[in-house]
């Protein structure tokens, strides 16, 4: 059966009829399971139209990254939920155009990577241009990568001489380095690994040292990002996550759409204890969703990302970057869409 045109979010059980495939089962794709969940969500929230708009923007990232799985092979995306997926994308994509007062699909796109994203700071451009800093090359960004299964963090062993792609259960002590700081960041938490999550929700760890010009813009070249700090991995078990960055300087609603992403993965929050980036205890995973995941939190963010990305243009750093390779986004130069032509079903077709 082919689902017909969604004029709103469909109700849970229209979604799961429409996205339902044959001998397939749905619990084996924890990524479905996620948006399953947001969708009922959505529905519970009422006439909350602010909570609405945050699942909206969680839903379309959640789907996004679902498609691109798919796209790249993962076997736990059915190719047969794709034009229910389709569907459901085009209506959250026509009220997020509502809610941004945007018209475009690109401007969308901006709009919702402004929302959601992190930029450099001032400083981060002044440190790249003195160190200067060392981007990854795509082959040891490959590397760093973490993956999830079963609620756990792999990753290939990239710590070691060999070219191994076997994963391994994560361990972020692999990625310590004591170093000081300026008074305000202090040093690195013991067994605490610098993190990056791109507004893709792919998550990199690796060790970073400014002896080596290695920081939180090496992964992307600096361009914009989606959390950055430190983090805690013990056996493949996230245990803590630190928002000590000052090359971007993350804010609460960064911290807040990190969380939605490790909920996409599967990961149980309960157990991680969120520090701020004097290394400050502030509270468990799930109670810091609980508390800021509102569209009030997210404006407050949104204008002081603001604020610092102005400060940032003003850096010498800011207007060296060309050197570095680094991306244009803080200009406001239009970029493409999160998903590539995503009304074309014939791209997950074959």
């Amino acid at each position: 059966m082919t689902p017909v045109e969604y004029k709103d979010v469909p109700s849970l059980n229209l979604w799961m009829r429409d996205s339902n495939v044959t001998f397939a089962v749905r619990k084996q794709d924890i990524i479905l399971m996620r948006i399953d969940q947001l969708v009922e969500d959505y529905h519970t929230a009422g006439l909350d139209l602010p909570r609405q708009s945050l699942i909206l923007c969680d839903l379309f990232l959640t789907i996004d990254f679902w498609v691109k799985s798919l796209h790249s092979g993962n076997k736990k995306c059915e190719k047969g939920r794709y034009p229910a997926m389709m569907n459901l994308f085009a209506a959250i994509v026509k009220l997020l155009k509502l809610a941004f007062v945007v018209q475009t699909d690109v401007e969308l796109s901006n709009a919702l990577k402004e929302f959601v994203g992190l930029g450099m700071s001032a400083g981060g451009h002044v440190t790249d241009q003195s160190a200067p800093m060392k981007p990854f090359s795509d082959d040891e960004r490959a590397r760093y990568r973490v993956w999830f299964k079963d609620t756990l963090a792999y990753q290939v062993p990239w710590w070691e001489n060999s070219r191994s792609l076997k994963r391994e259960l994560a361990w972020s002590y692999r990625g310590y380095v004591e170093m000081k700081r300026g008074m305000e960041m202090g040093g690195q938490t013991p067994s605490y690994s610098g993190f990056i999550m791109t507004l893709d929700r792919e998550l990199y760890m690796t060790k970073q040292d400014k002896a080596e010009f290695r920081f939180h813009s090496s992964y992307t070249s600096g361009a914009r990002v989606m959390m950055a700090g430190t983090i805690l991995i013990r056996s493949g078990r996230i245990l803590g996550i630190r928002t000590d960055s000052g090359h971007y300087k993350p804010g609460q609603h960064n911290m807040t759409a990190f969380l939605w992403a490790l909920l996409m993965f599967g990961v149980p929050l309960s157990p991680i204890a969120i520090l701020n980036h004097e290394e400050k205890f502030i509270t468990t995973a799930d109670k810091f969703l609980s508390d800021h995941n509102k569209w009030s939190k997210f404006l407050e963010g949104h204008e002081q990302e603001i604020e610092k990305l102005r400060d940032a243009k003003g850096a010498s750093g800011f207007q060296n970057r060309d050197m570095f390779r680094k991306g244009d986004d803080l200009q406001g130069t239009p970029m493409k869409p999160m998903i590539d032509n995503p009304y074309d079903e014939t791209a997950a077709a074959s």
